[in-house]
């Protein structure tokens, strides 16, 4: 039998640190850099009948929504909405 290499200490806390950072779903609080204005936006992600978008409540299944919907932090993301398309880069799931 051949004896496996030894991963590095750091290689695995690199995996780790992925694994363990949060994906957004329902309920997550999502705050995101618009690429094109600069902007900071934050939206808690959450079912359709509960969604109040000026209120930074945003329905799970809108344009928006579900392109954030299963991503992390550091992820850019593309949403096809009535008015064009926005880049997002995801910069906290919580």
């Amino acid at each position: 039998m051949k004896a496996q290499p030894l991963e590095s200490p750091a290689a695995t806390s690199r995996e780790a640190a992925v694994q363990l950072s949060a994906m957004s779903n329902l309920g997550s609080t999502v705050e995101a850099e618009d690429l094109a204005t600069g902007k900071r936006l934050t939206y808690r992600l959450v079912e359709g009948h509960d969604a109040a978008p000026s209120d930074g409540l945003l329905s799970i299944d809108s344009p928006v929504g579900l392109v954030l919907r299963s991503r992390r932090a550091g992820e850019v993301v593309t949403a096809t909405t009535p008015r064009g398309h926005r880049r997002l880069r995801i910069l906290s799931v919580s």
